[in-house]
């Protein structure tokens, strides 16, 4: 006669959150290195001003391009910093603890997902947004929830 066999809750597969922030610091990374590129760009620009401007050369031409680098190096540098700000947001999100000190759970998590995802459009995130959609991605934040209604029955 065979024993009694009681299975156990469904197991439950979630995303490992190092690839997720792996993914996040290489495209920031490479958006701060096309930033730094940009903003040298710009100086070069300011460079050749000058120096026309030293050899007494009509230097408009290159003041107009100098002011369109540093246009460019300033749209790029303000696009990185609110990027930045975006990944701050999905790292507190995927955090077992908000950054008010309150323990994290699904609902809170997704809404600050949701939130960033508005501002990490480019191609370039196209794998970190595949990433932060996936269910999966949050279920280390069902579990810490779940395994503490089990030790804590009274919240209180």
């Amino acid at each position: 006669m065979a024993p009694d066999h009681v299975p156990g809750p469904p197991v439950q597969v979630g995303l490992e959150v190092l690839h997720t922030e792996r993914e996040m610091q290489r495209v920031i990374g490479r958006q701060w290195t096309r930033v730094e590129k940009l903003v040298d760009t710009a100086a070069q620009a300011d460079q050749q001003v000058a120096h026309a401007k030293q050899r007494g050369i009509d230097a408009r031409g290159a003041a107009g391009r100098a002011r369109a680098a540093w246009g460019k190096a300033e749209r790029a540098f303000d696009e990185a910093v609110q990027v930045e700000a975006a990944v701050e947001r999905t790292r507190a999100a995927v955090a077992c603890v908000r950054p008010d000190g309150q323990l994290n759970d699904r609902a809170w998590a997704q809404g600050q997902i949701t939130d960033a995802l508005g501002a990490l459009g480019s191609e370039a995130w196209s794998k970190v947004r595949r990433l932060l959609d996936d269910t999966r991605t949050l279920n280390h934040v069902d579990w810490r929830q779940a395994q503490l209604v089990q030790t804590v029955p009274d919240p209180r």
